[in-house]
């Protein structure tokens, strides 16, 4: 077992440790965090630095000592990529004072769908068609989405301030580990004949042009990233 298997293992051990489920809340819970990523476009060799911010709502069932929620969201990757999250996230509360302040321990699983514009030109280069070469420069300009579907697992700890029964402010590190799928497109081959309704045939784009390729998240150095957010506790 390696490194970061060990840790999501000993993390969910934690947040699956029994809670008592007496005063039942309900929790709203808005949430933030702020990526950078830095990575190497083979594509006429470009070194790609990004820096993002993603927000995510939060909906869900909150206890003395343990929370757990669904949530939405989404935000950007630099200028060009666009991420749209959803899934779940328990949480594990130990109190280091009781009522006043908390350190959250969270293993969030989620799908995260992803987007960039690419030109038709750099499309040429992976598609075999000869019907490219007859189109004009302002075709080859124009841009098509590719995107990608990812898994991710996103284990975090923080550190949370109650300002009274109802409010709190947190703030910590999490660390995204993503099992992607590879970037596609779809494209409609001028000239060719499409049934209605049919949006292209489906390509998969290569690791050269690959935006993300070899890329990590990471704050102050270290992988991971910076997130912080706010949650609103209403008796049931």
């Amino acid at each position: 077992m390696n490194k970061q298997k060990f840790i999501i293992c000993v993390l969910l051990s934690i947040v699956f440790m029994p809670a008592y489920a007496s005063d039942e809340e309900l929790l709203f819970h808005f949430s933030f965090f702020k990526p950078t990523v830095t990575s190497q476009y083979d594509f006429e060799e470009q070194v790609l630095e990004r820096n993002g911010l993603n927000g995510m709502f939060e909906v869900g069932a909150a206890y003395p000592s343990f929370e757990v929620g669904f949530f939405i969201g989404g935000g950007s990757l630099g200028k060009d990529i666009g991420e749209f999250i959803v899934g779940g996230s328990p949480t594990k509360l130990l109190w280091i004072w009781d009522n006043l302040i908390a350190v959250p321990i969270s293993v969030a699983i989620a799908y995260r769908y992803q987007w960039m514009a690419i030109e038709n030109m750099y499309v040429t280069y992976f598609i075999d068609e000869p019907e490219f070469l007859k189109e004009p420069e302002s075709y080859l300009n124009e841009k098509r989405n590719m995107s990608r579907k990812n898994l991710d697992i996103m284990p975090a700890i923080d550190l949370q301030i109650f300002f009274n029964d109802n409010i709190a402010l947190y703030a910590g590190y999490m660390y995204r580990l993503n099992f992607a799928g590879k970037w596609e497109i779809k494209y409609k081959i001028p000239g060719k004949y499409y049934e209605k309704g049919k949006d292209g045939n489906s390509y998969e784009v290569p690791e050269e042009f690959n935006p993300l390729k070899d890329s990590k998240e990471k704050i102050f150095g270290v992988p991971g990233t910076l997130r912080f957010g706010l949650k609103f506790y209403v008796d049931k």
